[in-house]
């Protein structure tokens, strides 16, 4: 009887042996994945296949996007797969997910693109933002769309503090703000996301109503202007002897504040052919209680006798610099240089052409337009400004650098996949390492190369694998270091 169980439990273990075991789903991530610009508006992007991936989702976003708002998608089964629609001179972050059986899918780690060429291809931004209605709390922002936009991306923030204190992504035009304390004053941003890339920002002002006790709005409100300044009447509130106004340029971030005592309230030192918002509050009591605003828009007429500058031209003239040149129009005595560039912006002011403009930063695009001035002292009156010129600031090229006995070159410049390294004789160095910085300042290429004891070294520079756009070409040696302005395209 022992030997009859014993024999039966060696048999069920043999068969338990003999039964295969279920193997489980694997989905492995595609690997090497590599992007590189093809044109200003075209990348490729490849990899090396997943054995257990059926098709591949090419994924990629403008890496300003840091909400991740708009992340665009390509299906592909082969390597490379070519990417469309995307900006000029732009940076993406790319991945690729495999996709398996069952449903399965595994994504690669995210990997840099720099787009060539020119700036925004075909987003613009939204136009004519307005505040249509407000209550205590809530705010409603109308604007006109943007053809082919997909959504929006809209922030938002206390009128004398940039710091974002609320972000949502909005399909088109409303947007309503909630949540705000009464009274109070915003700026916000709204910028558009196409498949082409994403516009610049559009900004405005709104403001929620606060409502005291007992305490009445003005009425009966009318507007005169001139093209520097507005005269606003209306009817005054029993018992109110004095009233708070704000205002603003629509779009601009500072605002403007004044006390008033009686109706007519005069605006002065406006800009001519610029649209205005203002808000008057009753001031009611000794509790520092205000009335609901009376909001009042506005806009100047242009001048008449103030021709715009012509023949604007924009030059880079260092890795930081630029001069603009234009024809001054007739009565013109100041200028007023704009350069704007998402999300800063600057003036110059100047009596004559040419103005410089500093603070530059390589591989942005900056839209610059020159404003006349006619006048002196405080009756200054502007003109029409020139049409915006869009210009890709690449920054000049660096002047040959000096390093031992002699200079460094590079050759030629702009290059496109290899260019030639001239390096002099440097006293007591046997070796010189080179190494190749982005805009950013990151190293993505280093390569150390042995120098003679005397004479001239001349080598290649392998720039096959890196992506277009403007770089600087580190050279040390015994402790002495050159740069050069490199552009690859």
């Amino acid at each position: 009887m022992k030997r009859i169980a014993t024999f039966c439990f060696l048999l069920v273990m043999a068969l338990l042996g003999l039964r295969p075991l279920a193997q489980a789903q694997t989905c492995a991530a595609p690997t090497n994945v590599a992007a590189s610009s093809l044109s200003p508006g075209t990348a490729a992007v490849s990899f090396t296949p997943s054995a257990t991936a059926t098709s591949y989702t090419v994924r990629y976003y403008w890496v300003y996007d840091s909400l991740m708002t708009n992340v665009m998608s390509v299906n592909t089964t082969t390597s490379p797969v070519t990417i469309t629609g995307l900006r000029g001179q732009t940076y993406y972050r790319v991945s690729v997910v495999s996709n398996c059986a069952g449903g399965l899918t595994t994504a690669s780690s995210w990997t840099g693109l720099y787009t060539s060429g020119g700036g925004t291809v075909g987003c613009g931004a939204v136009t004519n933002l307005v505040n249509s209605s407000s209550t205590a709390s809530t705010s409603t922002v109308s604007f006109t769309p943007v053809a082919g936009a997909l959504n929006y991306t809209v922030r938002y923030h206390l009128y004398n503090d940039t710091t974002t204190i609320g972000a949502m992504t909005v399909s088109g035009s409303p947007v309503v703000f909630t949540g705000l304390a009464a009274g109070a004053t915003y700026g916000f941003t709204i910028v558009a996301h196409c498949a082409s890339g994403t516009s610049a920002g559009a900004t405005g002002f709104f403001s929620s109503q606060y409502v005291a006790p007992g305490c009445a709005a003005i009425s009966n409100v009318s507007t005169t202007t001139t093209s520097y300044t507005a005269s606003v009447s209306f009817t005054p509130v029993p018992g109110v002897a004095s009233y708070f106004v704000q205002y603003h340029a629509v779009g601009s971030s500072t605002v403007y504040r004044q006390t008033a005592t009686a109706s007519p309230i005069v605006f002065a030192t406006l800009q001519p052919g610029t649209s205005y918002t203002a808000e008057i509050f009753s001031n009611c009591g000794t509790g520092g209680y205000q009335s609901q605003p009376a909001t009042v828009n506005f806009t100047t007429p242009y001048l008449n006798n103030c021709a715009p500058a012509t023949n604007v031209v924009v030059t880079a003239t260092s890795p930081t610099t630029a001069t603009v040149t234009f024809t001054p129009g007739t009565s013109n005595t100041t200028f007023r240089i704009v350069s704007y560039a998402y999300p800063d912006s600057s003036v110059v002011v100047t009596t004559a052409s040419p103005a410089v403009l500093t603070g530059l930063v390589p591989g942005r695009t900056y839209y610059i337009r020159v404003i006349s001035g006619c006048g002196t002292g405080s009756s200054v009156a502007y003109a029409v400004g020139t049409t915006p010129v869009s210009f890709v600031f690449r920054g000049a090229l660096a002047a040959r650098a000096a390093l031992g006995a002699g200079t460094v070159e590079v050759y030629p410049n702009p290059a496109h996949r290899s260019a030639s390294l001239v390096l002099p004789a440097v006293a007591g160095a046997a070796q010189a390492r080179l190494t190749l910085l982005n805009a950013l300042g990151q190293a993505v290429r280093t390569q150390t190369i042995a120098l003679p004891k005397a004479g001239e070294t001349r080598t290649q520079l392998d720039l096959a694998d890196v992506p277009p756009g403007l770089y600087t070409l580190r050279v040390a040696a015994a402790g002495q270091t050159a740069s050069q302005r490199l552009a690859v395209e």
